[in-house]
């Protein structure tokens, strides 16, 4: 599956004039390979893609089968680390 990511511009630093302005854009396909997540499923996301109990995904994550994010309270599951969870189940 390819995703198509637009390029954003860099802001312009403080009390710059615009031609200091920072021409170099973010590629951010680059951003999201190398520090961010992806999109982030709940517990229960997790558990309907997979047809079993939240109680059972929540087991995985204590058991250290499958890598959370926590957000307070909130416990989300990367897609990227539930498809690497499912590759090595094969």
């Amino acid at each position: 599956m390819t995703i198509k990511i637009p390029k954003v511009k860099a802001p312009a630093a403080i009390g710059s004039s615009s031609t200091e302005t920072v021409a170099n854009s973010i590629d951010m396909a680059a951003f999201l390979h190398n520090g961010h997540p992806g999109p982030l499923l709940t517990v229960r996301q997790v558990a309907s893609r997979w047809q079993m109990s939240e109680r059972h995904v929540r087991r995985l994550i204590a058991n250290g089968m499958l890598q959370p994010h926590r957000l307070g309270r909130a416990v989300r599951i990367a897609e990227r680390d539930m498809a690497a969870f499912e590759r090595s189940c094969r």
